[in-house]
């Protein structure tokens, strides 16, 4: 999972990982903050590229989603913003 704080480079990163990423069979996917959606793509995607605010949105049943559970690698651009305005949506997923 990969966390951006703007959809705009959300759709950036996603379309960028889509091409390096394809030429070894794996899916990039983008939540949209439709959770029904969401959890259908984090089910067929291998990467998944989210803002804060969508991944909240899923990850807040976690314990009774797998497909959440099973994640193994998370990584948050721009972690410096929390505790900034901008960083509220950060700080919400760093205290879970």
């Amino acid at each position: 999972v990969y966390i951006t704080p703007k959809e705009e480079l959300a759709e950036i990163i996603r379309d960028d990982w889509t091409k390096r990423f394809g030429i070894i069979n794996r899916k990039v996917v983008m939540l949209t903050g439709d959770t029904t959606l969401d959890l259908k793509l984090i089910a067929n995607g291998h990467i998944i590229v989210s803002t804060p605010e969508y991944w909240d949105n899923v990850s807040r049943r976690w314990k009774q989603r797998k497909h959440i559970q099973n994640i193994q690698l998370f990584i948050v651009d721009n972690l410096h913003i929390i505790g900034s305005d901008e960083g509220v949506s950060y700080t919400i997923l760093y205290r879970k």
